[in-house]
């Protein structure tokens, strides 16, 4: 067994290649998962220089040989702006899991493709401007409320995040901005919020936010038919919007949802 250390704990893409026992290329994962199966003895390193582990079992399947996109290596920065800045940088969902999490089983099969690295200033703007736009022309199309009456409280929280986790690093126009928005939205006709106000909102737990979406997204997704577009809708709008010029090599808008059916073995 031989343990393998990450450069940094907040990577978001571990990049580790993991071969079958047969020699060919299975998928790729993260420093954690590839110790994981090194402390089990369950594979062997290759190289750490391109990072690579091979497993010493015979596995169930092929993983996502034949994949391109799967199986690049992908970089660890901003999809958006190209920020290489660790400390800054997030996993985005394309696909919010408000909706994901109520799509059937089969179609939630782990995969990067609609998860892309980007960075807080960019997440940010991106979730508070366009990806909430989309929101409420979903809520409007499908006649499924966004969350009833508690849409300003959950956007109050969502805001109180945004400015906790990057006021040290806005221009002070943006910082003015937000809190002029939830000033506003609590009722401070003069002045503004007072900081621990703002600090109380956005240390409210995502469990608890997720509550209020809880019911939007599944009376959506219940509704939806098509959802191979609806995916494609969340990935045009991302892209249409933000206009990212780093996305991971062979990303594509319009790839299936539903993972293609594969042997179980390459003999």
């Amino acid at each position: 067994m031989e343990e393998v250390t990450a450069k940094r704990v907040n990577v978001i893409y571990g990049n580790w290649l993991v071969l079958h026992p047969q020699g060919f290329e299975m998928f790729r994962c993260t420093t954690r998962k590839a110790n994981w199966y090194l402390f089990r003895n369950l594979a062997d390193v290759v190289s750490e220089d391109p990072p690579i582990i091979k497993l010493n079992f015979e596995p169930n399947g092929i993983g996502w040989n034949g994949d391109e996109f799967a199986l690049t290596q992908k970089q660890n920065l901003c999809a958006v702006c190209g920020s290489e800045d660790l400390d800054r940088l997030t996993k985005h969902h394309i696909v919010p899991s408000l909706y994901k999490r109520h799509f059937p089983k089969k179609l939630k099969v782990a995969t990067s493709h609609d998860v892309v690295c980007i960075c807080r200033e960019c997440h940010d703007e991106y979730e508070n401007i366009y990806a909430s736009k989309l929101k409420e022309k979903i809520s409007e199309q499908y006649e499924v409320p966004l969350c009833n009456s508690q849409s300003d409280f959950v956007k109050v929280i969502k805001l109180s995040k945004a400015y906790v986790l990057n006021s040290e690093f806005m221009p002070e126009e943006r910082k003015m901005e937000l809190l002029e928005k939830i000033s506003s939205m609590l009722g401070y006709e003069e002045g503004f919020v007072p900081m621990e106000e703002i600090e109380k909102f956005s240390k409210i737990s995502q469990k608890k936010y997720n509550e209020f979406y809880g019911n939007h997204g599944k009376g959506v997704m219940e509704k939806v038919t098509d959802i191979q577009g609806f995916v494609e809708m969340w990935r045009s709008d991302f892209v249409n919007n933000m206009k990212p010029k780093f996305m991971p090599k062979y990303w594509d808008i319009h790839r299936a949802v539903e993972r293609p059916a594969r042997p179980l073995k390459i003999k």
